[in-house]
C-alpha cells in the first residue's frame, strides 16, 4: 500500500508519464487561455493575447513538465535551448496539421484544432523525452 502513494518516486513512474504529461499540458494550457482572456477581456488584440499567452503557456509548461513527468530525471538549465526549439516545432506541426486539415480539407475548425493539438502533443512527448528531459541529466 506505501508503494501506490509513493507512484511518482520509485518503481513504476515511467508507466505514469503519458498520465502526467496530459495533465501538465492540460495546466499550461489552461494558463494559456486564461491569460489570453484576460488579454483580450482588457481590450487587447487578439493575436497579440494568443501569443502571449502562448508563450506564457510554454513557460508553465516547461515547468510542469519538469516537475510532473520528468521528474525521476535531473535537468541543467541547458535544457532551456532543447525545448525552446521543442516548443517551435511544435506550433510549426500545429499550424501545419491545422492547415492541412481546415483550409485543404475543409474539415470544421474544432476537429482540425483537435487534430492538430493531439498530432502537436504526441510529438512533443517524445521530443522532450529524447532531447530535453533525457535520462542521465545531459540535456
Amino acid at each position: 500500500m506505501v508503494e501506490f502513494f509513493r507512484l511518482g518516486w520509485g518503481f513504476g513512474f515511467a508507466r505514469y508519464r503519458p498520465m502526467r504529461f496530459v495533465c501538465a499540458g492540460g495546466i499550461a494550457t489552461v494558463s494559456h487561455w486564461l491569460l489570453m482572456a484576460a488579454l483580450i477581456g482588457l481590450g487587447q488584440p487578439e493575436l497579440l493575447a494568443t501569443v502571449v499567452g502562448s508563450v506564457s503557456g510554454a513557460l508553465v509548461n516547461f515547468f510542469a513538465q519538469r516537475h510532473l513527468t520528468f521528474r525521476d530525471r535531473p535537468v541543467t538549465h541547458m535544457a532551456v535551448w532543447p525545448y525552446a526549439w521543442t516548443c517551435l516545432l511544435s506550433w510549426l506541426i500545429n499550424a501545419w496539421v491545422f492547415h492541412l486539415c481546415f483550409a485543404w480539407a475543409g474539415w470544421p475548425v474544432a476537429v482540425a484544432q483537435g487534430l492538430a493539438t493531439l498530432m502537436a502533443a504526441w510529438a512533443s512527448y517524445f521530443l522532450y523525452g529524447r532531447l530535453v528531459f533525457r535520462q542521465g541529466g545531459q540535456s
